[in-house]
């Protein structure tokens, strides 16, 4: 909540607004009836969690594929491992993750200019040599497009380019990616890491072909012979309608408790201009125009 505009309202009322954010941010992580939103940044420095997967490495067909926490802040994954047949791929699955319908985002720090496919994935239905199935959502920063895969078998025919966007990062050293699954509707999107929900680039694509499976990330080489790496940090994952709301802006009820020597403020004598504001500001009333 901006805070020249809260000290502009009596005091009583702003502090009914930190009790207002604290309430709605406690509220989406307890939902009736939706899955509990997933999160990771990594900086426990372990894949705890997470299913890793190396194709070739587990099969014994390349040099295995290193995961690593690089200062203990973010995922790497490095499909380092090349065969002269094979396309190098790797990735990491939760399998905690059912995603009929989500929303996955997650934050790529590190990465190289090279021929590759970064992203991640949803409905994911099975993994390793032959039994790959999932939709896809990668970023190449060789050819700079943004794609949509459907893929229904762990081979080059098993793959279905469903969008492609054009898409220029410019001198961006970083990168989100957020998946929207819903049905079968998908809706994928680009952006920089501080500014997630500004788009770059969206692309859409409309495919039912896999029905359920779980979240994940992934790493790709487009031809044989090839490597592929990537840093994930920051992911997330979320029904749709139950996205989890940042709690950093909001004070703790017992900090409000000393503010106030009350754990409940009702909004009552407020004007109606100044009540507004206030759901706005917490996100009660939420602004529209946005896709996700």
């Amino acid at each position: 909540m901006n805070c020249f505009k809260l000290a502009q309202l009596a005091p009583k009322t702003a502090i009914a607004a930190f009790i207002l954010a604290f309430t709605v941010s406690t509220h989406a992580e307890t939902a009736s009836g939706l899955p509990a939103p997933i999160s990771d940044d990594f900086d426990d420095g372990d894949a705890a969690g997470w299913t890793q997967i190396d194709t070739l490495g587990a099969a014994g067909l390349a040099e295995p594929t290193l995961f690593e926490f690089p200062s203990g802040n973010g995922f790497r994954i490095d499909a380092r491992g090349t065969h002269p047949f094979q396309w190098a791929r790797s990735g990491a699955v939760r399998e905690d993750c059912e995603s009929q319908e989500v929303v996955i985002e997650v934050d790529i720090v590190d990465f190289e200019t090279r021929n590759h496919e970064i992203g991640i994935s949803g409905r994911v239905e099975g993994w390793g040599l032959d039994k790959n199935r999932g939709y896809f959502l990668f970023y190449n920063p060789r050819d700079e497009k943004l794609k949509l895969w459907r893929v229904v078998a762990d081979n080059p025919g098993g793959i279905s380019v469903l969008k492609t966007v054009a898409i220029d990062l410019g001198e961006r050293s970083a990168f989100h990616l957020k998946l929207r699954i819903v049905g079968d509707q998908l809706i994928g999107a680009i952006s920089g890491v501080d500014t997630p929900d500004e788009p770059l680039a969206t692309i859409e694509a409309t495919d039912g072909e896999i029905a359920g499976g779980h979240c994940g990330l992934s790493v790709l080489a487009p031809g044989a012979g090839m490597p592929a790496a990537a840093t994930f940090d920051n992911f997330k994952a979320y029904h749709p309608d139950n996205r989890p709301k940042e709690e950093s802006s909001a004070l703790s009820i017992g900090t409000v408790s000393k503010l106030e020597n009350q754990l409940s403020i009702e909004l009552t004598g407020v004007n109606e201009s100044d009540r507004l504001h206030l759901l706005e500001s917490t996100n009660l009333v939420q602004r529209g125009g946005s896709k996700w």
